[in-house]
């Protein structure tokens, strides 16, 4: 469950559904959540519904051939849903710490019932750790629920628009033709205004 669905886009802009673009959404979707998250420097970690954990959490790559697997996350202690994480439906974490392996939001299909292991959406994605013992040891890390906020799916709505209307300008931090300017955010440019209504959420960088 990404920040907001495609039809959602199609209800803010006033698009006619088109299965094709629609598609095309759903992917840019991810990498426009990816881009504003690191420009607000805010991935809407719930300061509730979380796990720490210092060797309990081992990183599962799933196999990407034959018999295909999930990527999988593990607790050792079996501790997830008894700190909030439902068993019920799909939903968002963060992962934080642990040496910046596997940092980024992740997108939980399963939970199983005794709050052991967080089963992805991705195949191939996560970097091996397990944090149980030497091997790959990079320390602590935390894993938290994804609250996204209502408020900002219009900004992301427009961005996503962009991503799949407009070339991407070339070289330059920010661009203005008439009254018409992009900024970049994360790696792309966007349309200034759409940035600029991120900023509510944005998070001080601390050096």
């Amino acid at each position: 469950m990404a920040v907001m669905k495609a039809t959602e886009i199609n209800d803010i802009l006033n698009l006619t559904a088109d299965t094709a673009r629609n598609d095309a959404f759903t992917r840019l979707i991810l990498l426009v959540q990816s881009d504003a998250c690191e420009y607000m420097n805010n991935y809407f970690a719930d300061p509730i519904v979380y796990r720490d954990g210092d060797v309990s959490f081992e990183f599962v790559r799933g196999d990407t051939g034959v018999g295909v697997t999930a990527d999988y996350i593990t607790d050792t202690e079996a501790r997830l849903s008894s700190v909030g994480f439902s068993t019920a439906f799909e939903y968002d974490i963060v992962v934080e710490g642990g040496g910046g392996y596997n940092a980024g939001i992740h997108h939980v299909v399963d939970l199983t019932t005794k709050g052991g292991k967080f089963t992805l959406d991705s195949t191939g994605t996560l970097y091996p750790v397990d944090m149980d013992g030497m091997q790959n040891y990079v320390g602590g890390c935390r894993i938290s629920l994804v609250g996204w906020p209502q408020g900002i799916k219009p900004y992301i709505a427009q961005m996503v628009w962009h991503r799949y209307d407009k070339p991407k300008p070339s070289g330059a931090i920010s661009e203005r033709i008439d009254d018409y300017s992009v900024t970049y955010a994360g790696s792309y440019a966007y349309p200034s205004e759409a940035v600029a209504g991120l900023n509510k959420w944005r998070k001080a960088v601390l050096v």
